[in-house]
């Protein structure tokens, strides 16, 4: 096996690294006893070549395009062969809205919370805001009550919130 995966010469998804980056930021920090403390955490999305994500699949025995198969619920869509994207909780709009992309790059962002529940009790108010630059940018997020609230812009706010789970973010970028 390569370094590189190919493809078909005009999909510029093509050729597909055979290999996966993680980048990690880790800090320590001090909670005072007894104390409220507010967190704020700003991130900016590093460019990744997300595990097969395309609205179309390729056979590559005859290089020809076929139509994507998805698998999994209609909650959490994921295309056949790319089950690190169940992880994203793709939903049937999610896949319809892309269908309708030409070009994008995807983007994500996974951030530690259930592993990092170093404070043995539920988040008294956790509020996560995703704010993208372009209406046409598409998000997915496994985390039910997730809301619109403006062209560019989802939101949340959870009251003693006890994390089950990592927090992953995938973007679709114009």
């Amino acid at each position: 096996m390569g370094a590189l995966k190919s493809g078909p010469p005009e999909d510029d998804a093509y050729p597909f690294p055979n290999w996966r980056l993680v980048t990690l930021y880790y800090w320590t920090q001090i909670f005072p006893v007894g104390k409220d403390v507010i967190i704020h955490h700003t991130y900016q999305p590093i460019s990744t070549m997300s595990e097969g994500f395309n609205t179309q699949s390729y056979d590559e025995k005859t290089m020809q395009r076929l139509p994507l198969e998805l698998t999994g619920n209609a909650n959490a869509r994921y295309p056949k062969n790319a089950e690190g994207l169940k992880q994203y909780c793709m939903t049937d709009q999610f896949f319809a809205a892309a269908k309708t992309k030409t070009a994008f790059k995807t983007y994500s962002i996974d951030f530690i919370l259930k592993t990092a529940n170093a404070w043995h009790k539920p988040i008294g108010e956790f509020t996560l805001v995703l704010q993208t630059d372009d209406p046409q940018n598409l998000v997915s997020i496994c985390m039910e009550g997730m809301k619109q609230t403006s062209p560019t812009s989802f939101e949340i706010t959870k009251h003693d919130f006890a994390p089950v789970d990592d927090l992953k973010v995938f973007f679709l970028k114009k």
